[in-house]
Formats: structure tokens, C-alpha cells, sequence
């Protein structure tokens, strides 16, 4: 998809503000960026806000057993 080497991949993960950093210095296009920090609803905040209702529900079952 993006045909990124192993550096870059690493540098973007070990440092997300690595993607902010103007054409020139980070190599990366504006469309490699959104493609790799999609908008805010999508990709990486998507899976933490599944994780939340999760750790919610769990603890209000958690409460109502202990209720019971």
C-alpha cells in the first residue's frame, strides 16, 4: 500500500510527531499522511474507543454481581 522501508515504519511508530514534520524532512507526501493518521474516527482512536465500552460494560457487571 505504502511501500514504506523498515526505518521509516520504526521512526513513525518510535515518534508519532515524526509524521507533522514538513515533506522535506520526514520524506513522507501529504497523502502518505493521511493514509497513515486517518481522521478521528477511523484506524487507531476506532480500536481505543471499542477498548473503553468494553472496560465499561465490564465494570458495570462487575458492580451489579457485587451488588447481588
Amino acid at each position: 500500500m505504502l511501500s514504506l522501508s523498515d526505518a521509516m515504519i520504526s521512526k513513525i511508530v518510535d515518534d508519532p510527531a515524526y509524521r507533522s514534520k514538513p515533506t522535506e524532512e520526514s520524506g513522507l507526501s501529504a497523502s502518505m499522511v493521511c493514509v497513515i493518521r486517518p481522521g478521528p474516527n477511523q484506524g487507531y482512536t476506532m480500536g481505543f474507543k471499542h477498548v473503553f465500552y468494553l472496560k465499561a460494560s465490564l465494570t458495570a457487571v462487575v458492580a451489579l454481581i457485587g451488588i447481588a
